[in-house]
């Protein structure tokens, strides 16, 4: 299954029956909800444990200045 605004090169899924569990990292936080939805939407799958967390990629890290 694609879907362009999620990169699922960092995501691991290992599906036991009809649960589910996530883990691994994405880029944003909308997505780690994005991708229990999606995953909720195959057929057969009744619960989802969803253990994914943000990380910026290498780079994109924000820097905190003060005046």
């Amino acid at each position: 299954m694609k879907h362009k605004e999620i990169s699922a090169g960092n995501i691991s899924i290992v599906a036991k029956g009809s649960n589910v569990p996530l883990g691994g990292t994405v880029v944003e936080a909308s997505q780690i909800d994005r991708v229990t939805e999606i995953v909720k939407g195959v057929r057969g799958v009744t619960s989802v444990n969803n253990s994914l967390t943000v990380k910026k990629p290498f780079g994109g890290h924000v820097r905190w200045t003060t005046a």
